[in-house]
């Protein structure tokens, strides 16, 4: 354990002082003391000894644990991130399950030092007197499992499934076939570590561990569990989605023997800073609304982007089609299964973005005069807690055991996590990294990416949703033990914790609207008998109707003809370290017009995105994937087009990207697209593959805005090398990128 004497600095940016480890709150200021205790992986944390204190800043406990002790400062990051480590980072979306980059410790001056690399987990937050003797963060699902009741090992296996195809796609499955890897906190599974795959391994391997579970499994799982094992070592269950539809079906079941009642309330307020309050909530706010499950029980919160002339029509749009589209089918359809759930919440959320753009247009409103709006909706129905999310408003769920954050924001530092470029942590830090990526209004539905997931309730617990206004500055993180935890455990109503969180997010944030609701789940057992738990017939099972592991990350376009190419937003790249995109341009190869130089397959997408605060900057399609750059081939039967007069392109040029005179064809592979003003520099042409790589070196704020500089075109200099961006080629180019891409404001 930590020593006596061992201090933790306040978070508060306005106070830092130091507290003793084992304070809960700050003697300076009252804010309660944020601990991170993390796991040290790879290099040297096995040398260092309990209560040693490692660059200054982080407090060995032992076991490869450490803690933070500095919480309120960001930690260390590496310029180039090693690929193993990306990996975490390309999972991010997993982040629920998975541990994530925290930071590392870089090496020390002995020529065999390696940098130590710490991990965080989501719902992590302990006292030292939490730690067990083992010196355990999260305590293994073999400890657990037979104190757990019927649906809790079904949630877990479950959620092993669930996680199956995604990691197998980074070949790191394994972590799923190690029970010693495989951890419980309260009722979500978290993964100690990620483990590479040392061989193809295949999802019936997963038998092999749960037999190693039957003698704990309850009376109503065992048969069923047992059924399992064997179909997977038969070959009888084929599919992943066999097995978790399997395991879908069961839980619904099981959850029929649960009685669940709902306390919701809603608060929203315009904040210190601002005259207007552009959020939005429902059920109305200041009050109690307590439902039972056939009610339906729906809580909403929207955060309106554009102005008081635009957010509050924005969020007040989205909200009444959504409570009312949504009860009006809870009354009219019958028992649907998970997916008809899906789908609906699905398809209100696209026509609630599809009213609200539409609206736009009728208005002609553009770039920072559209209006929009972010969303997180919970929605209750068979024993299971639906979540629809946009933008970067956030569900919280709060148990006895941790608070944990349900949604990834849509936000460029997420992406930028997503595709390996950065740990979120820094990430975070760049000033546009709060700039979001896509909200309700802003485009057609085609564009948008909603997350739509789905966790089952057993147990009491509660669902915070909340706007920024709450969220920034690890706000829930600091106050939920201290005002949302009492709720369960003292039976603290509903309203007081709703307006005690309005206060906080007033007195320690107050720059922004602020709204919550807060979904109270109350669990109990009923008298109703469960069916016997059995095997399917899966000759006539069809998992379709069910969820897919999809569930639990950003779902697919609405229409997946549709979205054919994405873009990055026009802004400064926020990682100032080299970037990557392979640019194909198919009008008869490698060209850039002299003059004005337009570069074909480059076209002028100011339209598409509106720059305001760091927080609703942008809007934009979902970011490709790293594997989606990796597999790209060009369509051979793609389009050619007269070649107009060109000038060849050597690496270390620059160019200046102008808009497309004539209207060009892009071919259906298109992965990225950048607006006119853009600076990128050449890094590599290749004329056998038609194709060149480049470094994004600037894009402008508002494209739509934006006048050519005199320079505009190709920009060559002799002195300037392939991958040569100096001192001396920044002074030629600088000028022409500040122009064309002015500071972002705060």
């Amino acid at each position: 354990m930590p020593n006596t004497v061992a201090t933790i600095q306040c978070s508060n940016p306005q106070c830092q002082a130091a507290n003793a480890h084992n304070s809960k709150q700050c003697l300076n200021c009252g804010t309660p003391i944020l601990k991170r205790y993390l796991k040290a992986i790879e290099g040297e944390i096995a040398n260092y000894q309990p209560n040693q204190l490692i660059a200054n800043r982080y407090l060995v406990v032992g076991n490869g644990i450490v803690l933070d002790t500095k919480p309120g400062f960001p930690p260390a990051t590496p310029e180039e991130v090693p690929s193993h480590i990306s990996t975490y980072l390309k999972l991010f979306s997993y982040r629920l399950h998975l541990p994530q980059v925290y930071g590392y410790i870089p090496a020390t001056k002995d020529k065999n030092s390696e940098p130590i690399w710490l991990l965080e987990y989501n719902g992590l937050y302990l006292d030292s007197s939490q730690l067990n003797k083992q010196l355990e963060l999260i305590p293994k699902i073999t400890q657990k499992w037979s104190e757990a009741s019927d649906i809790r090992q079904l949630n877990w296996l479950w959620q092993i499934a669930q996680l199956w195809q995604p990691l197998a796609s980074k070949q790191v499955v394994s972590s799923l076939l190690d029970g010693d890897n495989l951890c419980a906190s309260g009722s979500i599974v978290q993964l100690l570590t990620l483990k590479w795959d040392q061989q193809p391994r295949h999802f019936t391997e997963l038998g092999q561990l749960w037999s190693k579970w039957l003698s704990g499994s309850t009376a109503q799982v065992k048969p069923l569990l047992q059924e399992i094992i064997t179909g997977l070592e038969t070959g009888k269950i084929e599919q992943i989605e066999q097995l978790i539809a399997i395991l879908e079906d069961s839980i619904t079941k099981l959850s029929q023997s649960l009685v669940i009642n709902y306390n919701i309330t809603t608060a929203t307020d315009s904040g210190r800073a601002r005259e207007h309050n552009e959020d939005a909530a429902y059920p109305a706010p200041q009050h109690l609304y307590q439902l039972t499950a056939q009610e339906q029980p729906l809580a909403i919160v929207c955060d309106g982007i554009g102005g008081h002339a635009g957010g509050e029509v924005a969020s007040g749009m989205a909200i009444e089609h959504l409570h009312t589209e949504i009860e009006k089918w809870a009354k009219e359809v019958k028992n649907p299964d998970i997916s008809a759930v899906e789908s609906k919440l699905r398809e209100i959320t696209a026509e609630a973005n599809d009213n609200i753009s539409q609206r736009n247009d009728r208005e002609q409103r553009h770039e920072r005069g559209r209006m929009g709006t972010t969303l997180v909706m919970t929605f209750a129905h068979q024993g299971r807690m639906y979540l629809t999310h946009v933008g970067d408003s956030r569900i919280y769920l709060i148990s006895p055991t941790g608070c944990y954050q349900l949604t990834v924001d849509d936000d460029l530092a997420s992406r930028e996590v997503r595709l390996g470029y950065a740990v979120y942590r820094e990430a975070v830090q760049y000033p546009s990294g709060g700039s979001l990526v896509q909200a309700l209004g802003m485009n057609s539905s085609n564009s948008l990416h909603p997350t739509i997931q789905h966790i089952p309730i057993d147990e009491d617990c509660v669902f915070l949703l909340c706007s920024d206004g709450l969220s920034d500055f690890d706000r829930v993180e600091q106050y939920w033990q201290k005002k949302i935890l009492p709720i369960l455990q003292d039976g603290k109503k509903v309203t007081e914790v709703a307006e005690e969180l309005i206060a906080i997010a007033n007195e320690k944030n107050g720059h922004d609207n602020v709204t919550v609701a807060l979904v109270h789940c109350q669990v109990k057992n009923s008298n109703q008998q469960v069916p016997v738990l059995s095997l399917p017939d899966l000759k006539t099972f069809n998992p379709t109707t069910h969820s897919s592991p999809s569930t639990l990350t950003p779902t697919a376009p609405l229409n997946n003809n549709s979205a054919k190419s994405t873009y990055v937003p026009p802004t400064q790249p926020v990682k100032p370290t080299n970037r990557w995109l392979l640019l194909t341009i198919i009008l008869g190869g490698l060209a850039v017009a002299t003059g004005v130089g337009a570069m074909v397959l480059l076209g002028d997408v100011g339209e598409r995105f509106f720059p305001s605060n760091p927080k609703t900057e942008k809007k934009q399609p979902e970011s490709i994937s790293q594997d989606d750059l990796d597999n790209f081939k060009p369509d051979k039967t793609s389009p050619t087009a007269t070649q107009p007069e060109t000038q060849t392109l050597e690496a270390g040029d620059f160019i200046e990207l102008q808009k497309e005179k004539t209207p060009i064809q892009l071919i259906d592979n298109t992965k990225e697209t950048l607006p006119k003003g853009s600076i990128i520099l050449i890094k590599e042409n290749s004329s056998q593959s038609r194709s060149i790589f480049v470094e994004v070196c600037g894009v402008p704020i508002s494209p739509s805005k934006y006048v050519p500089s005199d320079s505009a075109g190709l920009i060559s200099k002799g002195n300037l090398q392939p991958q040569d961006y100096t001192e001396k080629s920044r002074d030629i180019i600088d000028p022409i990128i500040k122009e064309a891409c002015p500071p972002l404001s705060k």
